[in-house]
């Protein structure tokens, strides 16, 4: 009975909140690692600082939790996906095992790259989460009338795991192994309402902190089991403490611990235009990386190397792709941190904008011109959502349209959609017919290119149930080529399946009167991507020129506009490095345009300070 018991919550952890019978715990080939404390805790602020692990398919936590059974589920989440940057993950889970999951954007965050502070302040009338000491999102009474049942003293817990279940958490890949979560630091403060002096309103006071230089033992315990749902065992060896940190592994089940002995390999490496972009499994020592006798490209040669802050992205730019043919790529000298080297030979995938105009049916099949939706699984694919579950509501009646299927259908719990497209600026427009709940049951907030376009949206309360709306936002400027949607929860709903924000169809045109940035013409000059990126200060900008060429280089805004000339006019006839110093302008995400006659690069950058 416990043994089942465990896996029904843990299940629902996972945010799964259907059952189904138990023949035993999934397949766990890998070995992953939980601390919990041996005491519970009620109301106060809970503190960590960590850093996560990158990689698709995990995630590393920092949470609340109380397991002692009767239905009354309660649990407050710190969830940081591994293929996430920008994007934090916050949850309750309540009575009845309800998940109120919110998937926060967050501009320019990369949890892997550094550590952040995390913190939630648990109430009686609210939960409430913050990063780096701000607050980003709220749970409170009595729009969230749960949190009133969210009452249960819980232990608190980390752990680094790999869920099955790839809408969330992305797709596994075992190459990826191992993986370490990083924590400096937890605390405890009790809320002490009119008597403290920490945290909102003064209504907290420690109660005790851990810095991880050891292990206590009165404190914590590592944890043993496993769960359905859950690809991994926890192992205790898997916790580990080590240059005044704790470690949480993620290994096989022969290398276990703080170590690394396997070769870095290749993921994927995909071209467009002349650029190579490639996708190593881990972390490298980018020494070597810059060297370009280290690359061989058959046909084509490399012609400059940058490395992305994540130090397993590398964008190569080469002399010249021709469109027909086939291409790999050969890197000698990969070298991990833990000085692990391999070299490795990949095909490259050839990658293409779509089509505009450009349209969707999200969550369902191809219908007329509206294609099929699909996942975008990695950062070679053309379109596609990142998370969310199908659903299609075949058989309801919509109001307000004729194409009834393309409403029946939708992608729910959507954080995020992708579209590669030529740089330039679109009408796009967003297709919605709320099939589930009635008028403030739930409501979300969309972001396009990083920007808030609708905040607490409720469609049903807007045109009833059942009901097609178009929701058209015109002059999008996309200037990296991707353009992105996210999707935040503000009232999430109540079941797993149909829940958070949701998408039934997207329409992508070109704005009339604007035309598309073209990168695809012959090539005189390339635009490197700008190292650093995200930067604070100064970021250095590579031009590649084949022949002496008129070239302007531009600093523009998220939005496209003008911001400064860094290159006006200048024929420019050997390899040029151009400097943007930032200390006039605030933190953001920018943009470099280069332009010579009608070729076109551009490229996103971001600053922070």
């Amino acid at each position: 009975m416990i043994v089942i018991w465990i896996m029904v919550l843990k299940l629902s952890k996972c945010l799964i909140i259907f059952f189904l019978g138990f023949s035993g715990i999934c397949s766990q080939k890998y070995l992953g690692a939980e601390l919990r404390t041996k005491k519970s805790y009620k109301y106060g602020r809970y503190e960590a600082t960590f850093k996560s692990a990158r990689g698709e398919g995990l995630v590393s936590s920092f949470f609340t939790y109380h397991d002692e059974g009767g239905g009354n589920w309660n649990e407050i989440d710190i969830e940081v996906l591994g293929r996430w940057t920008e994007i934090l993950n916050m949850n309750t889970i309540t009575k009845g095992q309800s998940s109120h999951l919110r998937e926060s954007f967050i501009k320019g965050f990369d949890p892997h790259a550094n550590y952040h502070d995390y913190a939630f302040e648990w109430t009686p009338s609210y939960v409430a989460w913050f990063i780096n000491g701000e607050e980003l999102y709220r749970q409170s009474l009595p729009d969230h009338s749960y949190i009133s049942t969210l009452n249960k003293p819980q232990k608190i817990m980390m752990n680094l795991w790999v869920p099955v279940y790839e809408d969330w958490v992305g797709k596994w890949d075992e190459a990826v192994l191992p993986r370490f979560a990083f924590y400096d630091r937890v605390a405890y403060y009790e809320y002490t309402p009119d008597a403290g002096n920490y945290g909102t309103n003064n209504n907290f006071k420690i109660n005790w902190e851990d810095t991880f230089d050891t292990f206590d033992s009165t404190r914590w315990e590592k944890a043993t089991h496993g769960f359905t749902g859950n690809r991994v065992k926890f192992e205790p060896e898997n916790v580990v403490y080590e240059q005044g940190k704790m470690i949480l592994c993620l290994t096989n089940n022969s290398e276990i611990g703080y170590q690394d002995v396997q070769p870095p390999t290749i993921l994927y490496a995909y071209s467009i235009n002349n650029n190579v972009t490639v996708r190593l499994s881990e972390e490298l020592r980018i020494e070597n990386l810059y060297n370009l006798s280290n690359y061989s490209l058959n046909n084509s040669y490399v012609t400059s190397i940058n490395v992305d802050p994540d130090e397993r992205t590398i964008y190569l730019s080469t002399n010249g792709l021709k469109e027909n043919s086939s291409y790999w790529l050969s890197i000698v000298e990969l070298e991990d941190k833990f000085g692990n080297k391999s070299e490795k030979i990949i095909n490259i995938e050839k990658v293409q904008p779509v089509t505009v105009p450009f349209k969707v049916n999200v969550g369902g099949p191809k219908i007329g011109d509206f294609k099929k939706d699909q996942y975008w699984w990695k950062d070679s694919d053309s379109y596609g959502h990142l998370n969310g579950s199908l659903q299609n509501s075949e058989g309801i009646e919509i109001n307000n349209t004729s194409n009834d299927i393309i409403y029946q259908t939708s992608s729910e719990r959507i954080a995020l959609y992708k579209v590669r497209l030529l740089p330039g600026i679109y009408d796009i427009t967003l297709m919605f017919s709320e099939n589930y709940y009635e008028e403030n049951q739930r409501y979300f907030s969309i972001r396009i290119e990083g920007e808030t376009i609708f905040s607490k949206l409720d469609i049903a309360s807007e045109v009833g149930k059942n009901t097609a709306i178009k929701k058209t936002i015109p002059y999008v400027s996309v200037m990296d080529g991707i353009l992105e949607i996210h999707f935040e929860t503000d009232l999430y709903g109540v079941s797993y399946e149909a829940a958070g924000p949701f998408l039934n169809g997207l329409i992508i045109e070109h704005t009339n009167g604007l035309s598309v940035i073209n990168e695809n013409s012959p090539s005189s000059f390339k635009l490197s991507e700008s190292y650093p990126n995200p930067f604070n200060g100064t970021t250095s900008i590579n031009i590649i020129v084949n022949e002496p060429t008129n070239i302007n280089i531009d600093i523009l805004d998220i939005n496209g506009r003008f911001i400064e000339s860094l290159v006006k006019d200048q024929i420019i006839s050997t390899n040029t490095i151009v400097h943007w110093n930032s200390k006039n302008y605030s933190s953001g995400v920018y943009i470099v345009r280069g332009f010579s006659g009608k070729q076109f690069y551009n490229r996103k950058i971001t600053l922070l300070k």
